[in-house]
């Protein structure tokens, strides 16, 4: 075969696969589009469908683009609205197109109403964004400007946001029902419940990454390693129903609600609803709080610190300010290390639980409760403009 018929027939080829590639890009591509526009239309069904009320007071504006940042964006309109503003959105397709579970409960607020230009925002007097580009579409005195932490430079200007609870607790307003949860009558000793799907777990590299045990090897371990006297994993329905109703006894132990997404067999059934999930928690003593998906950090520790459980982690260090090992936290960083401590609040008494639990709810209530930092925006940062640092990671909410 001569070397021109061997070209040919090799130019066909590639020929051949940049149709087929082509085409899976293409169907790639508007397979996407299909379903960002469903939800799109889902959340414009949603707001419409909803009941909305806007008078002629005060307002705030969101001018959003990047759907990562409505995990912070959210509890503070939440707030805000408590706090008597109407809430104004920018309509931006790519937003709303990305707004899926908890978050949607941003077009369920009552005062909100989505505005096509910021020329139709009556009374604002603060404005939320996310790119500098439409810094300049409001005249409103006082700005923040939502970026992600990569980007911080630790400028005067910069405030750094919370770590919020998981976007549902808003949503269905548990957060309005933390403070109640705290006095409820204590049933485990340590509690953990939770996904631990190993793939999930482990894709991301938390232990490269980070230098620290990931979920499923916290998991793991202490499955294999603690005796039945010491850990106790629920296997039906009506034990746990027994915890949250507060009818079973005290159970001095490690309680594992152990289940997993994506798999037959995953005690799924087990898992605890979010509409209950807060009040659950805070019938233990102690949270087993393991890192999260792509990053350390995860909703269930701050939800935890919120009705006083205290958390025992390996990931405390990363808090600023920092988790204090025996103050207001239980820190492990090795699988010695996490049983030697596991073993210790076995054998902890009443008085030094209390303590650490009322370091924790001080803890949460100076530098974790949205609502305190969505008032100091409105009372300490009147005609300025400023930075709102967040820790989005692009999660998956």
């Amino acid at each position: 075969m001569s070397f021109k018929d061997k070209s040919k027939i090799f130019l066909k080829k590639i020929f051949l696969y940049d149709i087929i590639f082509g085409a899976l890009h293409s169907y790639h591509v508007m397979r996407n589009n299909f379903f960002r526009s469903r939800i799109y239309f889902k959340n414009i069904f949603l707001y419409l469908s909803c009941r909305h009320t806007i008078d002629n007071s005060k307002s705030v504006i969101f001018y959003l683009t990047n759907a990562n940042y409505a995990l912070h964006c959210f509890p503070i309109m939440c707030y805000l609205e408590k706090s008597g503003y109407n809430i104004l959105m920018i309509h931006h397709y790519k937003f709303i197109a990305r707004c899926v579970f908890g978050i949607r409960g941003i077009f369920k607020l009552e005062n909100f109403k989505l505005i096509s230009k910021p020329l139709k925002a009556k009374n604002a007097v603060m404005y939320f964004y996310d790119n500098m580009q439409k810094k300049t579409k409001v005249n409103v005195a006082s700005k923040f400007l939502i970026k992600d932490i990569i980007y911080s430079s630790n400028s005067e200007s910069e405030i750094f946001v919370p770590y919020p609870m998981h976007p549902m607790v808003y949503d269905k307003e548990i957060y309005t029902r933390i403070n109640s949860y705290r006095s409820v009558e204590r049933k485990m000793k340590i509690f953990f419940s939770g996904n631990t799907h190993k793939e999930t777990y482990t894709q991301y590299k938390i232990h490269e990454k980070y230098k620290m045990l990931d979920r499923f090897e916290i998991i793991d371990y202490l499955r294999k390693t603690l005796s039945p006297e010491k850990l106790n994993i629920p296997e039906t329905t009506e034990y746990i129903d027994g915890i949250f109703m507060g009818e079973s006894d005290y159970s001095n132990n490690l309680t594992m609600i152990d289940w997993q997404w994506k798999i037959e067999h995953g005690k799924f059934d087990l898992r605890i609803e979010n509409i209950d999930w807060v009040y659950f928690l805070s019938r233990a003593d102690f949270f087993l709080a393991c890192p999260g998906v792509k990053i350390p950090y995860c909703h269930n520790i701050v939800e935890a610190m919120s009705v006083g459980t205290i958390p025992l982690t390996n990931y405390g260090h990363l808090f600023d300010p920092p988790l204090i090992d025996m103050e207001n936290c239980i820190a492990f960083n090795s699988y010695g290390d996490l049983i030697a401590k596991v073993n210790m609040i076995l054998d902890m008494k009443q008085p030094e639980i209390d303590e650490l639990r009322n370091n924790v709810i001080s803890y949460y209530d100076k530098l974790l409760d949205m609502g305190k930092f969505s008032k100091k925006l409105i009372n300490e940062f009147q005609n300025e403009e400023n930075e709102l640092v967040v820790f989005s990671e692009q999660f998956n909410i």
